[in-house]
C-alpha cells in the first residue's frame, strides 16, 4: 500500500514540475549584462557608502550608444537614457539591509527544501528496487525538461522524446536486466541517430545531435547507477552497531533499508551532502583564495567558489564517509572511507561545476524554480550524477575484492 501512494506521489510531483518548468520558460527573461568596469565601479562606490547613479547612467548611456551605433549607423536617433540623483546613504543604508533579508530568507528556503528532500531520500532508499527506480526515474525527466530547456536558450533543439525514452531504457535494464544495463546508451545512441533520421527534414547539426547524446547520458544513463548500486548485495561486508542509527533502520524495516546497497547509498548521499554543506560555510566563512586561481575554467563557470571551500567539503565528505566505512565494516575502514570520502567529494565538485558552465552557457542562473532556495531539480541532482557509477564500481567492485584479498 506505502510503495502505491509513494508512486502516486512520485507521479503528481512530476505533473506539477512538468508545469512549473513550462511557466518558467514562458516567463523567462534577461537582464543587460554590466561590464567589468561598472561592475567594478558599483562594488567600491558601495564599499565606500555611496553610490552616485549619475556616473553610472552616463556610462551605460554611452555603451548603448555605442552598441546601436555598430549594429545599425543609419537608423534612428539614439536612445536616451535618463539621469537619476545620487542615492542617499539612507537608501544605501535600506537597500543593503533589504539584500541582507533576502538572503536571510533565501538560506532559511535552503534548508526547509533540503530537510524535506532528505525525507524524500530517506523513503526512496528505504523502499524497494522498483520503487526507488521509479522516482529516480522521474526526478531525471525533470531534469531533463529543464537541461532541454537551457538549450533552447543558445539557439539548439534537442531531441526531447528520445531522450525520455533512453531514461527509460537505462532505468528499466538496471532494475530488471542489469547485466544487460552497459548496453542502455549504445542502443539510445542508434535509436537517437534513426530518429533523427527518419523524422528530420534536413540533415541535424552537430550542436543538436551532441546536446541530444549529452542530455541522454548526463541525466538518464548516469545516475542509473545508483539503481545498480541499490539492487546489489556484492557489498555485504557486515555491519557494526550504531544504536541510534539501527533503532532508525529497524523503525523502516529491516528487510529494505538493512541491505547492503541500501546502506551504501544511504552513506554515499549523506557524504555527498556534507561536503556540499561542509563547502557552502567554509567558503563563506573563510574563503579567501577564489578557485580560479587554480582553474580558470572552473572560476569562469562558478566565480564565488574558493579553494578553503573544496578543501571544506572535502574534509566534511571524508569524516562521513569514515563513519559510513566503520558502519559498514570495510576493510581498513579509516582509508578507505577517507579515500571514497575525498573522490567523491572531487567528483561532486566537478559536477556542480559542469552544471554551472551549463547553466552560464545558456545565460539563466538556475535550471529551474520547482525547489525553493535551490532552484531547479539538476540544480539539486549536480553533485549526484558523475559520483553514481564510482560509487558503484568502489562499493559494489572494489571493496568486495579487496574484502576477499584481505581474508585470504
Amino acid at each position: 500500500m506505502r510503495h502505491s501512494l509513494l508512486v502516486l506521489a512520485t507521479l503528481a510531483l512530476a505533473a506539477i514540475a512538468t508545469q512549473e518548468v513550462d511557466a518558467w520558460i514562458s516567463k523567462r527573461s534577461f537582464s543587460f549584462p554590466l561590464s567589468p568596469t561598472e561592475v567594478s565601479f558599483v562594488a567600491s562606490s558601495t564599499s565606500k557608502r555611496r553610490f552616485d547613479l549619475s556616473k553610472w547612467s552616463q556610462s551605460l548611456k554611452l555603451r548603448v550608444s555605442n552598441t546601436y551605433s555598430a549594429s545599425k549607423p543609419h537608423s534612428s536617433p539614439m536612445l536616451s537614457v535618463k539621469h537619476s540623483p545620487p542615492l542617499s546613504t539612507t537608501s544605501l543604508d535600506s537597500s543593503v539591509s533589504s539584500t541582507a533579508e533576502k538572503s536571510s530568507q533565501n538560506l532559511l528556503k535552503r534548508w526547509v527544501t533540503g530537510l524535506a528532500l532528505m525525507a524524500i531520500s530517506t523513503l526512496w532508499v528505504a523502499f524497494g528496487n522498483g520503487v526507488f527506480a521509479t522516482g529516480f526515474f522521474f526526478a531525471s525527466v525533470i531534469a531533463q525538461t529543464e537541461f532541454f530547456a537551457m538549450a533552447k536558450n543558445t539557439g539548439v533543439t534537442p531531441a526531447f522524446g528520445v531522450g525520455i525514452v533512453s531514461s527509460a531504457l537505462s532505468f528499466a535494464t538496471a532494475t530488471v536486466l542489469p547485466q544487460y544495463h552497459e548496453l542502455a546508451m549504445p542502443l539510445s545512441a542508434t535509436l537517437l541517430v534513426l530518429w533523427l533520421l527518419l523524422t528530420h527534414a534536413k540533415s541535424p547539426s552537430i550542436a543538436e545531435i551532441a546536446t541530444s547524446l549529452l542530455g541522454m547520458f548526463y541525466l538518464g544513463y548516469l545516475p542509473s547507477f545508483w539503481v545498480r548500486l541499490r539492487a546489489s548485495d556484492a557489498v555485504g561486508l557486515g555491519r557494526r552497531s550504531l544504536p541510534a542509527l539501527d533503532r532508525v533502520l529497524a523503525a523502516w524495516g529491516p528487510a529494505e533499508t538493512s541491505s547492503a546497497g541500501a546502506l551504501a547509498i544511504g552513506w554515499t548521499w549523506v557524504a555527498i551532502a556534507a561536503a556540499d554543506v561542509c563547502a557552502f560555510f567554509v567558503g563563506k566563512q573563510f574563503g579567501r583564495h577564489k578557485l580560479a586561481s587554480i582553474s580558470r575554467a572552473a572560476g569562469a563557470a562558478s566565480p564565488n567558489k574558493t579553494v578553503e571551500g573544496a578543501l571544506g567539503g572535502v574534509v566534511g565528505c571524508g569524516l562521513v564517509a569514515c563513519l559510513g566505512a566503520y558502519h559498514m565494516r570495510w576493510p581498513h575502514w579509516r582509508v578507505t572511507g577517507a579515500a571514497y570520502g575525498v573522490l567523491l567529494a572531487l567528483i561532486a565538485l566537478a559536477g556542480d561545476l559542469t552544471a554551472s558552465m551549463l547553466k552560464r552557457d545558456a545565460k539563466v542562473k538556475d535550471s529551474g524554480r520547482l525547489l525553493p532556495g535551490h532552484g531547479g531539480v539538476l540544480d539539486r541532482l549536480d553533485s549526484y550524477l558523475f559520483t553514481a557509477p564510482v560509487a558503484f564500481v568502489v562499493c559494489a567492485r572494489l571493496l568486495p575484492l579487496l574484502a576477499a584479498r584481505c581474508r585470504s
